[in-house]
């Protein structure tokens, strides 16, 4: 049982050393567009955001497979 407890003891140093190593933020404010992503989000505009980031997403995987395709094609 003493193994137990001096494991359990080292668990806990080790936490609170890790506790204490992580700093103080302070007062911080929201960052900016939080609000209007609330107030877009209650009015229905969510949506469009999201099409934008699909047109992103799509965008990428087209580029990603040209890239793929023209370096098959140019090894030969």
């Amino acid at each position: 049982m003493p193994d137990v407890v001096s494991a359990t003891a080292a668990v806990t140093d080790h936490l609170q050393a890790l506790v204490g190593a992580v700093p103080d933020p302070g007062q911080v404010t929201a960052p900016p567009g939080a609000g209007r992503v609330a107030i877009s989000h209650r009015c229905g505009e969510g949506g469009e955001r999201a099409q934008g980031l699909v047109w992103v997403l799509a965008a990428c995987i087209l580029a990603g497979s040209a890239s793929t395709f023209v370096g098959t094609t140019m090894r030969g």
